[in-house]
């Protein structure tokens, strides 16, 4: 069977857009459709390159799938840990099924295989204009009913918490019975694990929290003027502290990620040094009055 490429890299980079743009959806990450589009390119073109020169079987298109797919997510959602990436990737894998699922009866239906082996002319776009649009719809009407049922998630979305030029990407609780949403200059509160954090801190701050000092001691010892400048303490108790008080620095902003993407200025972390859940499903806990404004 002769495949024409020029039709195969179409239905690619449609399919593999889609795809990524219901994995932002699930993963409640804000993303421009125009980053969404040149993953999805670049997937399709990954996976036409290998369809053309790779050796055929059904491993080969197993590992360029892969490839491709994370190359795609690395250029869409551009994840700092390798645990983002991983659980990034798993909810590609489950927006493959949804779409694949969805569009499996309709290739059916339209002989796509038999369109890709007489060209590009035989394609019909404005069959493929009708289903996106009508995928689109779907997925904006239910998308929130998708997330809540799939993913189970209770209440979280994801945290991005820049500080000196550095950032750091993690996943929050939103706790409605966290009380310490606000400090006393009405500054928003995130609470997060100290390893979720660590790396917009200093190093030699680091070293402190890895020596377990107390709040007091971190204090006096902090070297970084930068760092001096933006600490403060937190009294909070309710997390077990010993001197009932929580390290704290004034971020220059925060974004939080979830079916709407927020981005908060006046905005502060508080760091414990501990773990905050068991399971390790999140890093961070916020009040999500915060997020209203």
């Amino acid at each position: 069977m002769e495949i024409y490429i020029d039709v195969l890299f179409l239905v690619n980079v449609f399919m593999d857009t889609l795809i990524l743009w219901i994995t932002s959806v699930l993963d409640r990450r804000k993303v421009k459709l125009i980053r969404i589009a040149a993953g999805g390119t670049a997937g399709a073109f990954i996976y036409c390159f290998f369809v053309v020169f790779a050796v055929r079987g059904v491993l080969s298109n197993a590992l360029c799938g892969i490839i491709s797919v994370g190359i795609s997510i690395l250029i869409v959602f551009k994840p700092q840990k390798a645990k983002i990436f991983f659980r990034t990737f798993a909810f590609s894998v489950l927006a493959s099924f949804i779409v694949g699922g969805a569009f499996i009866a309709a290739f059916n239906f339209i002989d796509v295989y038999g369109i890709i082996s007489a060209g590009i002319g035989a394609f019909s776009f404005k069959l493929m204009a009708v289903l996106t649009a009508v995928f689109y719809t779907v997925v904006k009407l239910i998308g929130g009913v998708i997330v809540s049922s799939v993913t189970k998630r209770r209440d979280f979305c994801t945290a991005k918490l820049y500080l000196n030029g550095r950032w750091v990407e993690f996943t929050v609780l939103m706790d409605t019975g966290n009380f310490l949403s606000e400090d006393s200059l009405g500054r928003k509160i995130v609470i997060a694990e100290f390893r979720a954090v660590r790396d917009i801190l200093s190093a030699e701050t680091q070293l402190l929290y890895l020596k377990k000092a107390s709040p007091e001691k971190i204090r006096d010892l902090i070297k970084n003027d930068e760092e001096l400048s933006r600490f403060f303490l937190v009294p909070f108790s309710s997390l077990g502290t010993e001197s009932g008080s929580l390290t704290a620095y004034k971020l220059d902003y925060a974004e939080f990620f979830g079916i709407e993407k927020t981005t908060i200025k006046n905005a502060v972390v508080a760091v414990y040094n501990g773990n905050l859940s068991g399971s390790g499903s999140f890093s961070g806990i916020i009040n999500p009055c915060i997020l209203e404004g």
